[in-house]
């Protein structure tokens, strides 16, 4: 059974190669492997997104586990970083 959450995502430009991706769950918390889900597929729509350039070089995604009407609770950083062509390597965030 797959279980889907909705998650609202929010971009913060940093700089001309480098954006910040912003997940909040809506309804209820994430899992880690759902953030983990959600972060890869938050990365790819940063890519695909043409308005934020294209020349980024590192994208940042960062997912609250916990909706926004909770009290503030852990969360997940990734760093996606270009390493030329078609190739992007992740690491945890910092």
């Amino acid at each position: 059974m797959v279980s889907t959450v909705n998650v609202e995502l929010r971009y913060v430009q940093e700089g001309l190669e480098a954006v910040r991706v912003l997940l909040t769950p809506e309804e209820r918390a994430l899992s880690f492997f759902e953030a983990r889900s959600a972060a890869e597929q938050a990365f790819l729509e940063a890519v695909g997104d043409r308005s934020l350039g294209d020349s980024l070089k590192r994208i940042t995604v960062v997912v609250r586990l916990a909706p926004r009407h909770a009290a503030a609770g852990d969360e997940q950083k990734y760093l996606f970083l270009h390493k030329g062509g078609k190739q992007w390597t992740i690491l945890p965030g910092d």
